[in-house]
């Protein structure tokens, strides 16, 4: 219970974290 949360949250912070990345 909450792995799949869990990986929900790390994939939205590596988007974000790319965005990021990718946009500077």
């Amino acid at each position: 219970m909450g792995s799949v949360y869990s990986k929900q949250i790390l994939n939205c912070c590596y988007l974000i974290a790319r965005a990021h990345t990718g946009r500077a």
